[in-house]
């Protein structure tokens, strides 16, 4: 009768065992974490997007039926609204679009008639910039043939000091408006920029 032998791995066998077990593993791991990371990266950037795209598009509808404008800023605005009166005073509200820090964010505002204020991006979004672009369509302000005048073509055209004020502001009929928002969530940022033109439909 043949005698057999069973002998277990070898301590050399076990090592190596051991090692590829844990490369492997290391190599899942990174794999995940990276999946997760990109994953947190898209929900972020689909987010911040979302975000800017709804305050372009509270500001666009405001300022498409804006009447007149009361005072022009590079990163602020303010003017009548056409036909909105949200505390029935039988005449149109004043809105106003600013910005304000709040517990470290940069954060935009709407007011209606300084007494409904509202935040138009949330707590953890931060506008790191906000441009409002002012032009006019009226050829006789174009100074350069350009097709629109600027807010200086508009200026020299008015009482020439530097600042869009007066009757200048009457000759604002388009308006760009430019967005840049960064949004923190799970631990990163992600920002994005984007702009829209306004063609204010009662002042053209």
């Amino acid at each position: 009768m043949r005698k057999t032998t069973e002998t277990g791995m070898t301590l050399p066998e076990i090592m190596i065992t051991v090692a590829i077990f844990l490369s492997v593993s290391s190599i899942l791991y990174i794999a995940f974490i990276q999946a997760t990371n990109y994953y947190s990266q898209g929900q972020r950037k689909s987010a911040v997007i979302q975000g800017a795209r709804g305050a372009l598009e509270i500001m666009s509808r405001s300022l498409t039926e804006a009447r007149y404008f009361s005072q022009v800023a590079s990163n602020a605005v303010t003017f009548i609204q056409f036909d909105y009166d949200t505390n029935n005073d039988a005449s149109d509200d004043t809105v106003q679009f600013y910005l304000e820090t709040v517990a470290g964010n940069v954060r935009l505002r709407k007011n209606v008639n300084s007494a409904l204020q509202r935040y138009i991006t949330d707590v953890d979004e931060n506008v790191t910039a906000l441009t409002f672009e002012y032009y006019s369509a009226d050829p006789t302000l174009d100074t350069n043939g350009d097709g629109l005048a600027s807010a200086a073509e508009i200026d020299t055209g008015g009482n020439g000091n530097g600042v869009l004020d007066g009757t200048e502001l009457s000759n604002v009929n388009y308006v760009k408006i430019n967005l840049t928002l960064a949004k923190t969530q799970g631990g990163g940022t992600s920002s994005t920029s984007l702009s829209t033109s306004v063609y204010l439909r009662n002042l053209r």
